[in-house]
């Protein structure tokens, strides 16, 4: 989470082969997940240096939303990357199928 706050400019494209987001929904949902999980992953270290239950419960929601959305993530990014080699064969018709995607070209 924090490199993706902090250097996103720096590190993003070296993340993006673990995390994806090779597509513009893929990215948005990505970093949702990272902006939040600074904030849910203090609660639940809080939760058990302090033996809460309550704030490791709110941590582990968290982990099943992020999962979800690294779901939904991958699903996106699966049409765009089985496309990537139309990228090469034929530039032109894959601007008009898929648009302008720098980050696949």
């Amino acid at each position: 989470s924090l490199l993706t706050i902090v250097g996103k400019a720096q590190f993003g494209d070296y993340l993006r082969i673990f995390g994806g987001g090779y597509t513009l929904y893929s990215r948005v949902v990505i970093y949702i997940i990272c902006l939040t999980g600074a904030v849910w992953s203090v609660l639940g270290a809080m939760g058990a240096w302090k033996n809460q239950e309550g704030l490791v419960t709110i941590y582990w929601r968290y982990q099943q939303l992020r999962l979800v959305g690294w779901v939904f993530a991958f699903c996106c990014d699966i049409p765009a990357l089985m496309r990537c080699n139309n990228w090469i064969l034929d530039i032109n018709k894959e601007i008009e199928h898929s648009g302008w995607n720098p980050i696949i070209y």
